[in-house]
């Protein structure tokens, strides 16, 4: 017969991996739900990617092959678009993001990819839905191998290769 301090050990044991489990499968289903409210915002924004990782015990979330492009018009098909690789943002700050509704990011890794910009478009006046989010804050941003262009008409204006590391910043939006 076991003895009753043995017995309460093994039902705190019990309790504890229990509780532990909980814990577990409570973050793996929250990070899909997660990934399921970034993939319908990428969408509303007319933007795809082939997959989307959040990880929220490392606070993580990386995409890979993101792509967007502005609204058709019947002047020009594809004026603006943006082709990523792969996306990195790790250090995600959770208190901030419910308590002071702030994104804070430690790093953000931008690997790979190709961006285009046409500049005499005439504004259509199309709103892009609000944020709830109004501040957004990074330790470091790393650009790797970005081709970009800019285009007045058909006829490029600037092209090159960005390459960079943006330290502490801040931005608000209005």
């Amino acid at each position: 017969m076991k003895s009753p301090a043995r017995q309460n050990r093994y039902r705190l044991l019990v309790v504890i991996g229990s509780l532990f489990l909980m814990v577990i499968s409570a973050g793996a289903l929250f990070s899909i739900y997660i990934e399921h409210k970034i993939e319908e915002n990428i969408q509303l924004l007319h933007g795809k990617f082939s997959s989307i990782r959040v990880n929220l015990f490392t606070r993580t979330i990386t995409g890979t092959d993101l792509e967007w492009s502005s609204d058709s018009t019947s002047i020009n098909p594809n004026p603006h678009f943006l082709r990523l690789r792969a996306v990195t943002a790790e250090g995600i700050s959770l208190y901030e993001l419910v308590v002071s509704k702030t994104l804070f990011i430690k790093s953000v890794v931008i690997d790979s990819g190709t961006v285009q910009y046409i500049k005499n478009l005439k504004q259509n006046g199309q709103k892009i839905s609000n944020s709830e989010f109004k501040h957004f804050r990074f330790k470091n941003i790393s650009i790797n191998h970005i081709q970009w262009c800019i285009k007045t008409d058909t006829i490029e204006s600037y092209s090159g290769v960005l390459n960079g590391h943006i330290g502490e910043g801040s931005i608000f939006i209005d």
